[in-house]
């Protein structure tokens, strides 16, 4: 997809942080699934990964730009899965062959951002919470947890998962659409999704790439939150995962009794996630697109879905400059 057809004006971004989060929050709740139990989930898993790992990113796609801040808040909460699970099963009966396995693991990816997103966000000793009051407690909420996030992203890249994300992302936009449309928000379309999904592709890409740059800075600033993004009770990965998994397996039995799960949560509940601070990363990777110092291909295939590939830098000063700013822009 060229840079010509986007406008400059839709890649504007303010993002909530959380990519490499939700990325190793989606491998570690494959591992927490009972494989003696639901041996059959975790191959379902295993068979798909990236798009496991894909759905779990998607809900914060909508916060890229104001205009869908709305779609994005709603695919964070049960309403939103139980449409798309509601949806997958009249439209795919079975038996599911390879493409609807993978769509369906893609829409488990996202139940998988809202459960960890619940531990990770809301209640007094939510990570989240107990992160700001530890190590920012004079700090604007908004500006603090935009900070956090994009801390602990930092964190797991360098710690927990080193190395480049090279494989494609997949995204069922057709798909999405249909989903959101039956839920009443019939201004979501594909376009909006693959030009947020792009900026998200190239922001886990220089997080990837980048991230050691602000590895020491943020471990000393943030060391409460360093020290326990894994393992905190409540919120923290590993609980998170957990979360998860137990979620997901109550999911899956209600789908192979083809019946949408009932969940514990209920989005109404909660005010709306709030202002989400600027992720640097998708902020600069919004800036390299725009500018069209970078580029993120997308292939669109004949089943609705597309596929974004690896990220290609065009212009390497452009990125310098982008990347010498990163300190600044956490400030």
């Amino acid at each position: 997809m060229s840079n010509t057809l986007l406008p400059s004006a839709l890649l504007a971004v303010a993002s909530a942080a959380g990519l490499s989060t939700h990325f190793q929050m989606a491998d570690m709740t494959t591992v927490a699934v009972d494989e003696t139990t639901h041996g059959d989930l975790v191959l379902a898993l295993q068979e798909h990964p990236q798009a496991f790992r894909a759905g779990s990113v998607f809900p914060d796609w909508g916060y890229l730009r104001e205009p869908t801040r709305d779609l994005a808040e709603a695919a964070h909460w049960p309403p939103f899965q139980e449409a798309a699970l509601a949806w997958f099963l009249q439209e795919h009966p079975g038996p599911w062959g390879a493409a609807e396995r993978e769509l369906l693991t893609f829409l488990l990816g996202v139940i998988c951002h809202g459960e960890t997103d619940e531990a990770w966000h809301f209640g007094s000793t939510a990570f989240l919470t107990r992160g700001l009051a530890e190590d920012l407690p004079t700090w604007e909420a908004t500006r603090g947890e935009g900070l956090i996030e994009a801390g602990v992203d930092i964190f797991v890249q360098v710690e927990d998962r080193p190395g480049a994300e090279e494989r494609d992302w997949y995204l069922p936009v057709e798909a999405l659409v249909q989903i959101y449309h039956s839920l009443g928000h019939t201004d979501a379309t594909a376009l909006d999704m693959i030009i947020a999904t792009r900026a998200q592709r190239l922001g886990l890409y220089l997080e990837d790439t980048a991230g050691w740059l602000l590895y020491l800075y943020l471990r000393l600033t943030i060391p409460w939150c360093h020290d326990n993004y894994m393992d905190h009770y409540d919120g923290g990965l590993a609980n998170g995962a957990e979360l998860t998994a137990r979620r997901l397996e109550d999911t899956w039995d209600a789908l192979l009794g083809r019946r949408p799960a009932d969940s514990p949560w209920n989005g109404e509940e909660h005010q709306p996630h709030g202002a989400c601070a600027r992720g640097v990363f998708v902020e600069l990777a919004g800036e390299l697109l725009a500018a069209g110092a970078a580029d993120v291909p997308v292939r669109r295939l004949p089943d609705g879905s597309a596929r974004l590939g690896m990220p290609r830098i065009l212009d390497r000063a452009a990125l310098t400059r982008g990347l010498e700013s990163l300190p600044a822009r956490l400030r």
